[in-house]
């Protein structure tokens, strides 16, 4: 990913890219998934995780220069990794047009899962071989805040 457009908030970044295009120079499509290490949400406090995202894919409907119905699909869940459950934190659909191609920051209440061993997950997938142009996705600066009981 491009060093230059990157928060410089973390040194570590989740990301779904290979630094220029995520297939559309080579007519390709692309998908898959990274997982970070299991971590422990203490129990019996409130717990808040916010991110920053930067999404450089083939827009929803809707949006200037919108992709097909069946555009780029990018989610980013919470996985229990006792149980394999997940929650949907983060997706295409929750964002604005104006977010694509910029860095967006958003929060979520993990308090459900507190006392916990959980997991991000970053998935993307381009469906088809169409409109890959942009950088792909990235997600920085996960920061965690446990709150008082």
């Amino acid at each position: 990913f491009n060093p230059l457009v990157a928060p410089a908030h973390a040194t570590g970044i989740m990301w779904f890219s290979n630094l220029t295009d995520y297939g559309g120079m080579n007519g390709l499509s692309s998908c898959d998934e990274i997982q970070s290490p299991c971590f422990d949400l203490a129990p019996d406090v409130p717990w808040t995780m916010s991110a920053w995202f930067h999404v450089d894919v083939e827009p929803l409907p809707g949006c200037p220069n919108n992709g097909a119905p069946f555009a780029d699909v990018f989610t980013f869940a919470l996985v229990d990794c006792e149980s394999g459950a997940s929650e949907l934190l983060y997706t295409k659909e929750d964002m604005l047009c104006s977010d694509y191609s910029h860095w967006v920051e958003a929060s979520f209440d993990l308090s459900t899962h507190a006392g916990k061993s959980m997991r991000l997950r970053l998935r993307f997938d381009s469906i088809d071989e169409f409109e890959n142009n942009g950088t792909g996705v990235a997600v920085d600066w996960i920061r965690f805040e446990q709150g008082c009981p």
